[in-house]
């Protein structure tokens, strides 16, 4: 009988455990992948393409800085591996963001993103109405993924009307308001992505002149390059997701899914591993015909051309 009982309470420890595991003590799922975020504020382009000016933005707005701040917080509590936006511009005060592509001004947002490596980015929005002697604060935060920018979650947070001028106050009441939904959903939205993969799109593009086209016949087996793109794709995409290449004028337009993270070591996917791979793939194929040649890879987008030899 002792032995009995000693199993019953076993199997009840057990599944203790395995519920414990399951949930964190903030409700968010922890078998799942809990994305990097960096909470950013959402600005116009003369703000974005300055980064004296958008410091200075930030430093005389008292409601973005406190928004930033404690919406990053939240995400802290909640167990999420965070970025420090106000900290990455405090780094580059002395100068202006760089494209490293040509020496062309850059978004002073997106050159801090991608040097972030963040996986979410947090759009945050103050705004301030005054009604009949009544003041609200709110603030709009769209939860969107870096990458590709496919949003996860969005909401509203509003500090309801008061007879007051104190928007320090409003803007705690607003942000006490932002709720565990919202975490849910950018859990969720990102976790299916690591499921079903991210989107790559590869554009072909065939200088003027050149001999080899989408419709031309190459290698062995006499296919179109276009075709033979595709049964690579498929060979090659993340659960073989490709989507059928698009020729016109002189392009190739395809789709396919890579992973999000590495199975083996569980490290971020580098799209050069997709670059890399195609450039040996149009070596094979084209031989001496053509030469296919790596014209942008940023993001999601890998832009080849193919000139004649």
């Amino acid at each position: 009988m002792k032995k009995i009982y000693a199993m019953i309470a076993a199997c009840a420890f057990a599944c203790v455990s395995a519920k414990a595991q399951e949930f964190n003590t903030q409700g968010i799922g922890t078998q799942a992948h809990q994305p990097s975020v960096m909470v950013v504020p959402y600005i116009n382009e003369e703000l974005d393409n300055d980064a004296d000016k958008l410091r200075a933005y930030i430093d005389s707005n008292p409601l973005m800085k406190i928004g930033l701040s404690k919406v990053k917080e939240a995400f802290d509590l909640k167990g999420f591996p965070t970025r420090d936006f106000v900290g990455a511009l405090r780094v580059n005060r002395n100068r202006r963001l760089v494209s490293a592509s040509k020496g062309t001004s850059s978004s002073v947002a997106k050159s801090i993103i991608r040097n972030s490596k963040a996986e979410i980015i947090v759009y945050l929005t103050p705004i301030v109405t005054h009604n009949n002697g009544l003041s609200e604060v709110r603030f709009t935060l769209d939860a969107q993924e870096a990458m590709i920018g496919q949003s996860f979650a969005n909401t509203d947070l509003s500090s309801g009307s008061y007879r007051t001028n104190d928007t320090i106050m409003l803007a705690d009441r607003a942000l006490e308001t932002l709720n565990t939904t919202f975490f849910y959903q950018i859990e969720d939205g990102f976790n299916q992505m690591v499921e079903e993969g991210r989107d790559v799109s590869i554009l072909v593009e065939f200088a003027e002149g050149c001999e080899v086209g989408p419709y031309t016949r190459l290698g062995a087996e006499r296919k179109t390059l276009s075709r033979a793109l595709l049964d690579w794709g498929r060979s090659h995409a993340y659960h073989q997701s490709c989507g059928d290449p698009q020729s016109a004028d002189g392009i190739i337009e395809m789709t396919m899914k890579v992973p999000v993270y590495l199975d083996d070591t569980g490290e971020p996917y580098q799209i050069s591993l997709t670059t890399d791979a195609l450039l040996t793939f149009f070596d094979q194929l084209l031989g001496e015909q053509a030469i296919a040649e790596v014209a942008m890879a940023q993001g999601q987008n890998i832009h080849f051309v193919i000139t004649n030899p």
